[in-house]
């Protein structure tokens, strides 16, 4: 027999394999390949509702509060004093539907986390003696040397994710979910800072404001492998590029005087990576008509270069400020109940 032949009749039998002809079920036979999982309820809304409390904690490069200098000022030797953060509870809530097509899946989730840190640092003599990060260098030249350098910082993050994706089976166990959307991002930061001199004329404080505004497209995946018929073990993972907004607004006054002052209002595009794995459980009841799902798992958020905070690397006489530049990062525990209905 040519190959033609054998060519036209795999094109003739083709339709008596199509996953048009397969029963609907959470379990395929073995070889049934992108097989949806969804729904999983049976005479269901096909709706569910989701809660996360989020513990994590908040990182974020170059977030400095002052510099710790020499006494002996000839000696080259500066160290960078930053900005500490505790555990915070942030949450996370979405709702979602299972679509009548093929088991597709739309999601919506909004994030909410507000933390704050602080630092300070003394003049304790030798080389421990704090100097001005921010401001002028007229301004830094002038109160080289400080008694006391405190600052305090504030931050909030909003965030909307749209989503739609389908899970489906890679084998009888285990299954992946693609998915794509769009998001939206609102980061405020805000650095007080109080730098006290020995002579009170020269202590100054200021208050720097990193705002951001963002919206563009995410790209992700999910994976699951189910061990046991109740638990199962779940990784996920997105990508975000988000065209967005940046307002700084940065100044200083000395004695209740304005005695300076810094805006830079721009637009720039930023990534955002997310990164969570951990267990899943999830229970049907009432005749397959409800279902209770919950998680615990481990979380990374990496924001690139939300620290736009201007720095003076200039002189008296040639005054030079430039971004600073650092990552955004969260990392910590997320414990979610969802149910279905």
């Amino acid at each position: 027999m040519s190959y033609k032949a054998i060519f036209l009749l795999a094109l003739l039998g083709f339709p008596l394999f199509s996953y048009a002809d397969t029963k609907s079920s959470t379990e395929p036979p073995p070889n049934i390949r992108n097989q949806s999982v969804n729904p999983i309820l049976t005479n269901a809304t096909n709706l569910w509702v989701r809660g996360d409390l989020l513990l994590w904690q908040m990182s974020e490069d170059n977030l400095i509060n002052c510099y710790v200098i020499n006494s002996d000022l000839t000696l080259p030797h500066r160290d960078f004093r930053n900005i500490h953060f505790d555990w915070d509870v942030g949450c996370r809530v979405g709702m979602g539907y299972t679509l009548p097509h093929d088991g597709w899946d739309l999601t919506l989730f909004l994030t909410h986390y507000a933390t704050d840190g602080k630092s300070s640092v003394k003049n304790e003599g030798g080389d421990h003696i704090p100097s001005p990060t921010w401001g002028p260098a007229a301004f830094n030249s002038a109160i080289l040397e400080l008694e006391h350098s405190k600052a305090h910082f504030n931050f909030d993050l909003n965030q909307i994710d749209l989503g739609l994706g389908r899970a489906y089976y890679i084998s009888k166990f285990f299954t992946l979910r693609p998915n794509f959307g769009v998001r939206s991002a609102w980061i405020h930061q805000k650095l007080h800072f109080d730098y006290l001199s020995t002579d009170p004329d020269l202590s100054v404080k200021g208050v720097l404001k990193n705002e951001f505004w963002g919206f563009g497209l995410t790209l992700g995946l999910a994976a699951d492998w189910k061990f046991t018929k109740h638990w199962s073990l779940f990784g996920e993972t997105d990508y975000a590029i988000l065209l967005g907004h940046f307002d700084l607004d940065q100044k200083g006054e000395r004695v209740g005087t304005p005695h300076w002052k810094q805006k830079k209002i721009f637009e720039s595009g930023k990534g955002i990576l997310d990164i969570s794995a951990g267990f899943k459980y999830l229970l049907l009841f009432a005749k397959d008509r409800f279902s209770w799902t919950f998680r615990a798992g481990y979380e990374y958020h990496l924001y690139f270069n939300q620290n736009q905070y201007l720095i003076s690397n200039g002189s008296n006489g040639l005054e030079n400020f430039s971004t600073i530049k650092g990552n955004l990062a969260f990392q910590g525990v997320m414990l979610s109940g969802q149910f279905d209905f």
